[in-house]
């Protein structure tokens, strides 16, 4: 195939000499395929068409997942490392972090407006137009002081409050998806012990000598336990190896 510049398009075919794979890029110059033998490191290419290059996390241009195109290098190892953690669907750090959240913001809330704040707080404003007749500058300035840090901590007491409830509603999701995904652990956990029922019953059904049929069974109980699926008690009474002589 010939490109609109006259020259040709790389075959999409890889291409072998002597048993080895040759490069896949295109000379700039003839724009034939490259005669060079590709690098043995899966780029495809040979030294002189970027098989050198760093490839994969060793790459600087290395972005990793739906949020590559804005993360920063700095976050990118990081980010890799997280996708990769086989215990990040496991949230129960997370409630308990949040939880440890909401006990030290309630602990920060040293300052609790009350009925008698908010009439010192009418009192100051009381002052200040007293004090603004007089054309009491001191007493004006006094009051405004007074009015402003009895607001301040109003304030400031109402967003934390603002705060625990917004971490609050946070544990409560990261509670219910926890619940939701031990409750599809319990599910699939009796889909595979019903399974293990099921080749049990076939394993009765068809293997006639006792000692053998008890092998299987001491096998499936071992799987089961080690799996953590069931307590060793539990799948001994599931696959009923105690009825099975010894």
């Amino acid at each position: 195939m010939v490109l609109a510049h006259g020259k040709k398009k790389a075959p999409a075919t890889p291409r072998y000499r002597d048993g080895k794979l040759l490069c896949k890029a295109t000379s700039k110059q003839s724009g034939e395929p490259c005669r060079k033998f590709a690098m043995a490191n899966g780029s495809g290419v040979c030294d002189m068409h970027g098989g050198k290059s760093l490839r994969g996390v060793e790459a600087p241009s290395f972005k990793t997942g739906r949020y590559s195109k804005c993360m920063p290098e700095r976050l990118a190892a990081s980010y890799e490392e997280s996708r990769k953690n086989p215990q990040l669907l496991n949230l129960r750090g997370e409630a308990a972090l949040l939880e440890t959240r909401i006990t030290d913001l309630i602990e920060s809330l040293r300052y609790q407006p009350t009925e008698a704040s908010w009439k010192a707080a009418l009192g100051y404003c009381e002052q200040f137009d007293v004090c603004r007749e007089k054309k009491d500058g001191p007493g004006m300035a006094t009051a405004w002081a007074g009015l402003k840090e009895t607001l301040t901590k109003g304030v400031d007491s109402a967003a934390t409050w603002d705060r625990i409830q917004d971490t609050i509603d946070g544990k409560r999701r990261v509670v219910e998806t926890i619940a939701k995904q031990d409750f599809l652990g319990a599910v699939a956990i009796e889909r595979v012990m019903t399974l293990f029922v099921g080749m049990a019953e076939a394993v009765k059904d068809h293997v006639t000598d006792l000692k053998v049929r008890r092998m299987i069974y001491q096998r499936f109980e071992e799987m089961a336990t080690r799996s953590g699926i069931a307590k060793p008690q539990e799948a001994a009474q599931t696959l009923d190896t105690k009825a099975l002589p010894t």
